[in-house]
């Protein structure tokens, strides 16, 4: 009879083995699979975090109205791509005009002080964040006022930055701009509003073309427009938004400063004034006397008097209005009796001796208009600035962006 095989069963330890690597390779896999995925989520939080949350986050609020560091930071790198404009600018008088030392030394301070701001980004970005900063409290206070910016009034305020006018080239007129106006020669006491120096708050000026008898096309700008946002794309990677962002930020600018236009009355009380400067009050005790004494005021003008824009026109400063000179000649000129000296009058130029020739009621001069509007304006934005609710944050730091690469200069 044959012996039958029965087959041996595996042992416990063998079946325990199994069940281990088994165990563990289903571990292997899960732990692969969770750090998979552990990385893929810190990948794409990181993503999210640097393409979408941080770009969103504010460096600054404004009456609870954020100013987010996408736009920050675009608004920071259209500054440099100014100042790189400007340098380019300068470059050219230096290799136009290089041969004149006095010329030479001008352009070439220039062109430090401009390198200088290319190469600090951080005061670059103190500067825009500023600027953005009183653009906000501007738009604020003119949609109070009912100003509107349309994204047609856009359109034609890029239009005429190239040159082109759809409904043709409109005759030259005074605009208001904020830029500083020279103290009256006369007496070097007017107070002028200053403004902040910052980044030009409108795009570099297009190369100037060739006169030509052909006409300035819709065509032709819209050329000229593409090829300015290529090149202004490739160069610090600005987009056409925030070009428009800045115009539109213009021109709220602008209907601000034409509502203060309408605002700065036209008629004002004037004194016609005339003065003599000198260095200390001893010099003006003596002057005074003398002139009680008789003698000409317009010989001792020219004698004592160091206003060297008026000495020998007897001091004259024609007719003045309020706000233009400093408080301390204003107060005395405007309270002066007609025909009567006051004085000694201390300002910080030295001490004045003033005579009130005339006072009435008269229309400004236009300059003198625009530099009173200018005045208030300035006067506002400051009082808006100190009443308003601003916070800034110290991220807008980290997200300047890095100083431009600077071309070589001309030899």
């Amino acid at each position: 009879m044959t012996k039958r095989e029965v087959p041996i069963p595996s042992s416990r330890r063998h079946l325990a083995r199994a069940r281990r690597e088994r165990m563990l390779r289903r571990a292997i896999i899960a732990g692969t699979l969770a750090t998979a995925i552990l990385v893929v989520g810190i990948l794409a939080y990181g993503w999210v975090t640097v393409n979408y949350l941080e770009p969103r986050r504010p460096v600054a609020v404004v009456n609870g109205e954020p100013i987010l560091v996408q736009d920050f930071r675009q608004r920071a790198r259209l500054a440099q791509w100014d100042l790189l404009g400007q340098r380019a600018s300068t470059e050219q008088l230096l290799s136009l005009f290089g041969d004149n030392e006095q010329v030479r030394t001008s352009v070439e301070q220039q062109l430090q002080q401009i390198d200088l701001q290319l190469s600090e980004p951080v005061l670059l970005g103190q500067t825009v964040l500023n600027q953005m900063i009183e653009e906000a409290l501007i738009r604020q206070e003119a949609e109070r006022r009912g100003v509107v910016i349309t994204e047609e009034d856009v359109d034609r305020a890029v239009a005429e930055l190239f040159g082109f006018f759809p409904e043709g080239t409109p005759t030259p007129a005074p605009t208001l701009t904020l830029a500083p106006t020279p103290s009256p020669d006369p007496t070097a006491l007017a107070q002028t509003p200053t403004v902040t120096p910052g980044p030009s708050p409108t795009p570099p000026p297009t190369p100037t073309l060739a006169p030509s008898p052909t006409p300035y096309t819709e065509e032709a700008f819209r050329a000229d427009y593409q090829a300015y946002l290529a090149n202004l794309d490739a160069v610090v990677g600005v987009g056409e938004e925030t070009l428009r962002a800045r115009v539109r930020a213009d021109l709220y600018r602008q209907r601000l400063l034409e509502a203060f236009e309408a605002e700065v009355p036209r008629v004002q009380e004037q004194v016609h004034v005339r003065h003599i400067l000198v260095e200390d009050e001893e010099t003006a005790r003596t002057v005074l006397e003398r002139l009680e004494q008789g003698e000409a005021w317009e010989d001792l003008a020219a004698e004592f008097s160091v206003d060297t824009a008026s000495k020998d026109q007897g001091g004259e400063l024609g007719w003045v209005s309020r706000g233009v000179f400093v408080d301390e000649f204003e107060q005395a000129a405007f309270s002066a009796p007609v025909g009567e000296v006051v004085g000694p009058v201390q300002t910080s130029f030295g001490w004045h001796l003033i005579q009130v020739l005339a006072r009435e009621e008269r229309e400004l001069e236009e300059a003198t208009h625009q530099n009173l509007v200018q005045q208030a304006f300035v006067e506002w934005l400051t009082q808006a600035r100190e009443e308003a609710e601003i916070e800034t944050f110290d991220r807008w730091v980290d997200v300047v962006p890095p100083p431009p690469i600077l071309p070589g200069r001309l030899p």
